[in-house]
């Protein structure tokens, strides 16, 4: 086993992961329960000595206000050098392919160019019936369990 000068034994790289895992693990809960999310969770088993954070199943409740108290992620702007009405157009062809094998389509589906000159491009996803909005639903957690 190695030892250091001080002939005390030295940790593993597994151990020194665990040993992280275990710090974040206890850290992140704090940090949840202090804005009211109880969320149980312990250091997981290193992987390629990387320290990862093992979190117990999240209730659909708990989720979804947990959800709710931090907002939407936030939007990734188009890259660097690239025209974002290009860049919205092209998203906008694509949610419409990905739309179709799914059987939706939303007619109101398109590009809001900025109302003043340094506004931001915007894809306008428009108005939908609510069997539409259902259907969607369907569809994005489906997609969203694999």
């Amino acid at each position: 086993m190695p030892q250091n000068s001080k002939g005390s034994r030295e940790a593993t790289p597994a151990e020194d992961a665990t040993r992280i895992a275990a710090q974040l693990a206890d850290e992140l809960h704090l940090s949840l329960l202090a804005r009211g999310f109880y969320l149980p969770m312990r250091a997981g088993v290193p992987v390629g000595g990387r320290a990862y954070v093992d979190i117990d199943p999240v209730r659909a409740d708990a989720a979804a206000a947990m959800i709710d108290a931090f907002g939407p992620p936030p939007a990734v702007a188009a890259p660097h050098g690239v025209d974002p009405l290009r860049d919205a157009e092209e998203s906008v062809r694509s949610l419409r392919r990905a739309l179709d094998a799914a059987a939706l389509g939303l007619r109101a589906l398109g590009v809001r160019r900025p109302g003043e000159p340094d506004g931001p491009v915007l894809v306008d996803l428009g108005v939908v019936p609510p069997a539409a909005a259902r259907r969607l639903a369907t569809v994005l957690a489906r997609g969203a369990s694999r």
